[in-house]
This record gives C-alpha cells, structure tokens and sequence, in this order.
C-alpha cells in the first residue's frame, strides 16, 4: 500500500502578519490617516508631515500589493518607515520645524546649564513655560553642546533625535528581557516593531514632537522586566520616567 504524505493545514496557513491583505488593510488606512490631518490640521508641521507619510504608505500599500510574497512585507514596512518616520524627523531637525515642546525641551537644557534650573523664573509667554520635570531637559543637552551652526548640528542636536532613540533603545532592551526560546510560530519583532514605529500614532509623534516617545519606551520596558520578575529593573524604568513628566505617575 502507497501511503502519501498529508499537508498539515497548521503548517501551511499563514499567520496573520503574513498575509497581503493584513499588510495592504493597514497602509491603506495609515495612508487615509496621513492624508485627512494633512488636509484637517491647522499646524504646518502636521500638514507637512501628512503629505509625506502619505506618499510613503501609498508606496507601502503597493509593495504589499504588487511585490513578490517573500519581500513584500519587508519592502512595505521599510518604506513607510522612511517615508512616515526617517525623512520626516530628520528633514524637520535639519530645517528646525517642530512642535513647540521641541523648543522648550531645548530652553530647559539652556538654563538648566546656565542656571542650574530649567525654569523661567517669571514666564510670561505660554512657551515661556515648562511643563516638564528637569529630567526631561536632558534630551535638550545635546543642543546646548552642539549648538544649530550646519545641518549637521541641526539634527544631531534635536532633541527629537534623543527621544526617539530612547524609545528604540527601550523596546529593543524589553524585547531581549522577554525573548523566547523558540520563535517557532511567532511574528518577527524587528519587523513589527518598525511598523509599529511607522504607524500613524507613532510616526507623527516621532516627527514633530518626540516628548511623549522615552515615557512609552521605559514604561514598555517596566512592563517587560516586571514580566519577568526583575522589580529593579522595572522600577528603576518607572523611576526614570517619572522624573519627565508627570502623566506616568499613575503607573506606579
């Protein structure tokens, strides 16, 4: 008797993040997102930052549509990171567009080292104030030790630039806390993780803002060292994050 082999159907179905359809679904509405705050926000920022997110999840939305299987969820992901995230955030450092928590941050820094505190004594302005704690005037120091003489200085002094490392930083350094042993049957982080980073919800964030990127990262990574029994680690996370803003409090 001839026995054939059998298909096991458990082996064969794709997973939810290898479908084209999941990938096309997901640029194609990140793409409508980019679009309306570009046509909706009264901030140029956002309006600048929608029309080039939006060119790159349209092109997201094709790889995933038209490219080969294999590449194809690489190709969409890596560019709508740079066409939502990377060009964004460097092009707005370069030229100095930003939310003006960017400039506070920067200030903070200034008199932090001038002074030795990161306040105003008498604001009289709104963006004379600053509504963060001195922690968070550490991702200005960057620009106080630059200074904004070249493109150069320009980018690697914005503070945008320390928050979002900071946020990459922590969700690599939680990934590594709760890596399994097998990854058999599981989504690659990498590839998740940037998509989560080119998603509307970050992305904007990331681009024009960045204040809110290091609170997310180090309460992930408290999440995650909590998860594995290592209250140190955890609440040395929470501790960082609560000496920024004061929002996280209510994480403790």
């Amino acid at each position: 008797m001839i026995i054939f082999p059998v298909e096991n159907p458990t082996t064969t179905r794709l997973q939810w993040w290898e479908r084209r359809r999941t990938w096309l679904s997901i640029w194609l509405a990140s793409a409508g997102a980019a679009g309306g705050l570009a046509l909706v926000s009264t901030l140029p920022g956002h309006r600048a930052w929608g029309l080039c997110a939006l060119v790159g999840y349209l092109l997201a939305a094709g790889a995933a549509a038209l490219m080969p299987r294999r590449g194809a969820r690489t190709a969409a992901v890596v560019l709508a990171f740079v066409g939502a995230a990377a060009v964004p955030l460097f092009a707005f450092a370069a030229l100095g567009v930003g939310q003006s928590e960017v400039g506070v941050i920067e200030r903070s820094a200034r008199l932090f080292v001038d002074t030795g505190s990161p306040y105003l004594a008498d604001p009289t302005r709104v963006g004379d104030y600053n509504p963060y704690l001195p922690g968070m005037a550490l991702f200005g120091l960057p620009r106080v030790l630059l200074g904004d003489d070249g493109r150069c200085a320009m980018v690697l002094g914005d503070a945008r630039v320390w928050c979002a490392a900071v946020f990459v930083g922590c969700l690599a350094a939680g990934r590594t806390l709760l890596r399994p042993t097998s990854t058999s049957g599981r989504a690659p982080y990498g590839l998740l993780g940037t998509a989560l980073v080119a998603s509307p919800v970050v992305a904007l964030s990331w681009s024009v803002s960045g204040v809110d990127l290091p609170l997310t990262g180090l309460t992930c990574l408290a999440l995650a060292a909590a998860a594995r029994g290592r209250s140190r680690t955890a609440g040395a996370a929470l501790a960082v994050a609560c000496a920024l803003k004061w929002v996280i409090w209510p994480a403790l």
